[in-house]
């Protein structure tokens, strides 16, 4: 970044206007919280996405419980084990609606946290505040979006109608790495980010606080511009200045790069969970194969060639034994991939709108 002077700052000052007084209210309305009618708009919006968001979870957590003791058994549960083949070690199925359910409503309650925070401060002349509610509430979605598309990569491989036989392996290792390992690094690496920003803000306020309490003793001995500030003075606050411009400069780049962080953090989410419908459909649609009742027994070898040839050449069609779940499931395939597109598709739009914006890009 350049380095800036204050003397710039100061020569801006309309003619007559005590130029030191002109710097501070020019710093004011620089550290001035975000507001205006858009941004009061968008801030509304997405509080009311994410109160429904939190309505429908409340749903996920409360329905099982109505739905009788044999209802209630099949979706209370945390975590189960699977065996897949000939491997020993388990595979930890985490049970995604509770999941979901406490993730996406916790992160909610934060986000309205974060909203009655911004309306409160919109008028204020500068937010005080070392903790924005919006960088922790990205957490519980973001590692529930990631447990539900991977899970649903193992169960789209897991082929139940073809005997537990898995055309895309996976050890139960690396799965139970991932499942578990890749949300609590995330988890690690948010919180160490949102930690080194706190320390950020607070040095950035401490600068800050510096530069105007000397920009107000210099505004009292400028008397109408017949004093003039002497040069260690002058020195000073242009050290001072340059200290607070270095700090509200590693302050925005650490918003933004929470931000990105937030935002590429969907990338594995999108490509789990698309590997997971690709499988799911190549595992569901398969061509029909001669039955094993079809051998040479009462059949001459031209009726066998016909018949094997009209079997292996026949259209892939969609299997309808109505023991294959995975056929059925299809049915609400297009709904769960519309509403985790929705759901990824907004943590990618609320970092951009919240982060990427122009304060923040200013040097």
């Amino acid at each position: 970044m350049t380095i800036p002077r204050i003397s710039d700052m100061l020569k801006k000052a309309p003619e007559g206007l005590n130029p030191y007084s002109f710097a501070i209210m020019a710093l004011e309305n620089l550290e001035k919280p975000p507001s205006g009618p858009i941004f009061r708009s968008v801030l509304t919006i997405f509080a009311c996405i994410s109160a429904a968001i939190m309505f429908c979870c409340s749903g996920i957590l409360v329905v099982p419980f109505f739905q009788g003791e044999v209802g209630g058994s099949q979706h209370n549960w945390i975590v189960k084990r699977k065996y897949s083949g000939s491997r020993a070690n388990p595979y930890f199925i985490l049970n995604n609606g509770l999941v979901i359910g406490l993730s996406y409503l916790f992160g909610g309650i934060l986000f309205q946290c974060y909203a009655a925070l911004q309306f409160n401060t919109m008028d204020s002349n500068r937010q005080t505040s070392q903790f924005s509610w919006i960088e922790i509430s990205k957490l519980p979605g973001s590692c529930a979006t990631f447990i539900q598309a991977f899970t649903m990569l193992f169960i789209s491989t897991s082929n139940p109608s073809q005997g537990g036989t898995k055309r895309y392996s996976i050890p139960p290792g690396i799965f139970n790495f991932l499942l578990i390992g890749f949300p609590a690094l995330t988890a690690v690496a948010s919180i160490f980010l949102i930690v080194h920003k706190a320390s950020l803000v607070q040095k950035q306020d401490v600068s800050y606080n510096v530069l105007i309490n000397l920009l107000t003793d210099a505004a009292k001995l400028w008397d109408g511009g017949e004093k003039i500030l002497s040069e260690s003075r002058n020195f000073l606050l242009q050290a001072t200045y340059e200290v607070f411009s270095l700090d509200t400069f590693l302050k925005n780049r650490s918003r933004i790069r929470i931000g990105l962080f937030w935002a590429f953090m969907a990338i594995p989410s999108i490509l789990f969970y698309v590997g997971g419908v690709i499988a799911l459909v190549t595992t569901v649609y398969q061509p029909i194969k001669t039955p094993k009742k079809l051998q040479p027994a009462n059949l001459n070898p031209n009726e066998i060639k016909t018949v094997g040839n009209e079997m292996e050449n026949g259209p892939i069609i969609l299997g309808k034994d109505g023991s294959r779940k995975l056929s059925r499931s299809l049915k609400f395939l297009w709904l769960h991939y519309f509403s985790m597109s929705m759901a990824l598709s907004m943590d990618a739009a609320t970092s951009m709108v919240f982060y990427l914006n122009k304060d923040n890009l200013k040097e």
